[in-house]
């Protein structure tokens, strides 16, 4: 395996890592609020969890655009995993910003603008905006400017802008509907009908139109036939089961991290109030709780690792 091929590997997975960290930190600053969506100050924090999905969205895709340009050149054996894998953070990382997008604005119902130091716009609208942006991006790197798509003295394809609106404007329609919710909702706490209408009808138009663009965009390419290879069914059903232990480690690595940053404070009553206290970081801590989550992060990117590379190692 090349330099470029084992970077466009770790990437994504360093990404992920980065990524866990602002997650944590961004628990860690939440500590100190008891309710989060009510207490006096701006929610600075929603900004960490937006760099974290940032920080891999944009890790994959510079991943995927590595890995693509190899994989033309060569489109078999690790190349062809490491492209693949790839693709897949690609589109794990954009459902994460989805994810985001969506909690953020299911989130925002509870939340009280009238505290003091709010900011609807900065809480709420902008991120969405930004994740909105993230995703759109990757999205059209990953499809529309692929290096592989790209060559040297070759006419304009038609089709490349038509593959763009297809692929974005249903994205762009549902952040924009997302917005409107918002705003309606923010000028009497309620959402009328009508205001349902105009957003599902949005939605739906970016729906068909995303539809339309990608009909235009359409083209029938005739594949040829696959060679059989020996054992290559076992290879594949190892390769599944190594990503489901790796989305189910990591996921247990992000809740017991985030279990392990809540031991960091607590409250406590004082004359009848609410005090905040916080706790210094020892070695129990780390060994006990902070180290288990950090192990469990490791093993999950190791199984992806290990098994992209184990499963090449007799290509020559």
């Amino acid at each position: 395996m090349n330099s470029k091929l084992r970077i466009a590997l770790l990437l994504p997975l360093v990404g992920l890592l980065v990524t866990w960290s602002l997650f944590l930190t961004a628990n860690y600053f939440e500590l100190p609020t008891r309710d989060g969506y009510n207490d006096p100050g701006l929610r600075w924090e929603v900004y960490l969890y937006l760099a974290g999905i940032a920080v891999v969205a944009l890790a994959s895709s510079i991943a995927f655009s590595i890995s693509d340009s190899l994989h033309v050149k060569q489109p078999e054996g690790i190349t062809r995993s490491v492209y693949r894998f790839n693709g897949l953070a690609v589109v794990l990382s954009m459902v994460a910003g989805a994810i985001f997008a969506i909690g953020t604005f299911l989130s925002s119902f509870g939340m009280a603008f009238d505290r003091p130091g709010a900011n609807k716009l900065l809480e709420v609208y902008l991120p969405i905006i930004l994740v909105t942006v993230v995703v759109v991006y990757v999205l059209l790197q990953a499809t529309v400017f692929r290096k592989s798509e790209n060559e040297e003295n070759a006419p304009a394809d038609p089709r490349r802008r038509a593959l763009g609106l297809a692929w974005s404007l249903p994205i762009i329609g549902t952040a924009l509907a997302l917005i409107i919710g918002l705003i309606a909702y923010g000028s009497s706490r309620e959402i009328e009908t009508w205001v349902w209408v105009v957003i599902q009808s949005l939605i739906l138009a970016s729906i068909i139109l995303g539809t339309h663009f990608a009909v235009k965009a359409r083209s029938a390419v005739r594949m040829a036939a696959r060679e059989r290879v020996v054992g290559a069914g076992a290879l594949n059903l190892n390769f599944v089961l190594s990503i489901l232990f790796s989305a189910v480690v990591g996921i247990m690595a992000f809740a017991y991290g985030s279990t392990a940053i809540s031991k960091l404070g607590s409250f406590y009553y004082l004359d009848d109030r609410e005090v905040y206290e916080s706790k210094a970081i020892d070695a129990a801590w780390i060994l006990q709780d902070f180290l288990p989550a950090l192990i469990l992060l490791l093993l999950a990117e190791a199984g992806i690792y290990l098994t992209i590379t184990l499963r090449n190692r007799n290509e020559k």
